[in-house]
C-alpha cells in the first residue's frame, strides 16, 4: 500500500492525472455539443451545433496527444478548460439565487462554453509545442 501511495505521489502520476482529467473534459464537450447540437448557436446564424461538435471530434486526439506530450503544463490546460465551465456554472448559480428560481440553462450557453474549452484546450496545447520545438 505505501508503495502505491509512493507511486500515485510521484509528479509524474499527477501530469497522467491531468492528461486524463483532459480527455475526460473533452470527452464531455463532445458529448454536450452532441446532445445540445439540434439547438446551434441563434447568436450566430449559420453556426449550428454540430460545428462544435466536429471541432471536439476531430480535434480532441491531437490535444490528447500534444497534451501528453507536453503532460508538464497539461495541469495549466485543464485548469483553463476547468474555470470556463465553473465561470458559467457561478453565473447560473448567482442567477439562481437572485431570482430565487432554478434556471434551465440556455443551450446556447452550454454549446459556446463547450467549443470554447475545447479551443482553449487546443491552443494551449498548440502554444506549448511551439515553445517547445527546436
Amino acid at each position: 500500500m505505501k508503495a502505491l501511495i509512493k507511486r500515485w505521489l510521484h509528479p509524474d502520476s499527477r501530469d497522467h492525472l491531468f492528461v486524463i482529467l483532459i480527455a475526460v473534459t473533452l470527452a464531455a464537450n463532445f458529448t454536450v455539443s452532441g446532445l445540445t447540437m439540434r439547438e446551434g448557436l441563434t447568436v450566430f446564424p449559420g453556426f449550428p451545433g454540430w460545428q462544435v461538435w466536429r471541432l471536439a471530434l476531430f480535434t480532441s486526439p491531437i490535444i490528447i496527444l500534444l497534451a501528453y506530450m507536453f503532460r508538464d503544463m497539461a495541469v495549466m490546460t485543464f485548469g483553463g478548460m476547468a474555470l470556463f465551465w465553473l465561470i458559467l456554472a457561478a453565473y447560473y448559480f448567482v442567477k439562481s439565487v437572485w431570482f430565487w428560481m432554478v434556471p434551465v440553462p440556455n443551450p446556447t450557453d452550454i454549446l459556446f462554453m463547450a467549443g470554447f474549452t475545447t479551443g482553449i484546450a487546443y491552443f494551449f496545447t498548440l502554444f506549448y509545442f511551439l515553445l517547445n520545438l527546436r
